[in-house]
């Protein structure tokens, strides 16, 4: 099956009172995470934003107490073939799930773009 370079985008749109708000994928993503770009609206400082697989809940990002745009490459540190961790070797995130994007401590009204850039399967 040919691999393509796809771009998915999750909009957390206006966030509550609270300064909370979920965003997540229509449809289920198989393949590896390249990049993401979280872009901040409105935001304080101290906002947190969260994505991960809807279903399983592994943790793809986690940026705690920002609202400065910026690019992000995930890593996850690699098994080695007896299933134990390794030390030195890190992969793209595997995924066949939807992804989940949750913000909090955000500033009421803002709002949290997250671009997905996945090599697709």
């Amino acid at each position: 099956m040919p691999r393509k370079l796809a771009r998915h985008i999750l909009e957390s749109g206006a966030l509550d009172g609270s300064g909370e708000a979920t965003a997540t994928t229509t449809h289920t993503i198989v393949g590896s995470v390249k990049a993401i770009k979280l872009d901040y609206t409105s935001t304080a400082p101290g906002t947190n934003v969260q994505l991960e697989g809807n279903g399983d809940g592994m943790v793809i990002l986690n940026i705690d107490t920002n609202a400065t745009d910026a690019w992000y490459y995930p890593r996850m540190l690699a098994e080695k073939n007896e299933g134990s961790d390794g030390t030195d070797a890190f992969v793209e995130y595997p995924l066949s799930d939807r992804i989940k994007m949750t913000v909090d401590t955000g500033s009421e009204d803002g709002t949290v773009k997250a671009i997905i850039l996945m090599e697709e399967y």
